[in-house]
């Protein structure tokens, strides 16, 4: 082999481990996220700026916008979703989302009625609901009064304090309802002064804490 064939391949090589190394480099920038949802939806990527919870952005540093279910090819980084459906009764998805060295699976199923939608529905609900508190716990709620009643999700679940008319002598307590196959029950039996994961599992922590939160007194 010639000196100029030998310094020829020799070039050839760094080329090509030039390109490999480029496409190596190109690749690990990206990474999968895989979106499922059994609803319609629409779904927008942002960029995510520094913030303490992690869930500003600036709608002008859009990345990323489907509507539809699919494995889609991002730049590795941190970012916020926001995920909509059609319907203005629906409150938004709006999450943090990093992606790195393993894909992400994000499933859109989640959506949340608006509180203006929930209070709609909490007005037409609320006689049934009374009625059956009062007719569980005729002798208690004589002395107690419904105080922050609250429609929670999509309509499903129900929250209130019970609280006492003597608030110096007795105490506040927490109930929670449920609405299956269009009949409401109560699920704290009996209505407690904290409700705790452990002993209602069953019940979505954020109605739990929420309850917990409020005070009647």
């Amino acid at each position: 082999m010639t000196r100029k064939n030998i310094i020829t391949a020799v070039a050839f090589a760094f080329l090509v481990f030039a390109v490999i190394a480029g496409y190596k480099t190109y690749v690990n920038q990206y990474q999968y996220l895989v979106l499922s949802s059994n609803q319609s939806f629409e779904f927008s990527l942002f960029k995510r700026s520094s913030s303490i919870d992690g869930l500003y952005y600036n709608k002008n540093d859009l990345v990323f916008s489907t509507n539809k279910s699919g494995k889609y090819k991002i730049k590795r980084g941190d970012y916020v979703y926001v995920a909509s459906r059609p319907s203005k009764d629906y409150a938004p998805i709006i999450k943090p989302l990093s992606l790195s060295t393993t894909r992400v699976l994000v499933s859109i199923n989640d959506f949340k009625y608006t509180d203006q939608k929930l209070q709609s529905l909490l007005i037409a609900e609320n006689p049934d609901i009374e009625n059956l508190i009062n007719n569980s716990y005729p002798l208690p709620m004589a002395n107690y009064s419904i105080v922050s009643p609250k429609l929670y999700y999509t309509g499903q679940w129900y929250g209130a304090l019970l609280v006492p008319k003597d608030v110096l002598n007795q105490d506040t307590y927490r109930i929670v309802l449920k609405k299956k196959d269009g009949r409401w029950s109560v699920v704290t039996t009996p209505p407690s002064i904290i409700l705790s994961q452990p002993v209602y599992p069953n019940i979505p922590f954020d109605i739990l804490s929420d309850l917990n939160n409020k005070g009647g007194d």
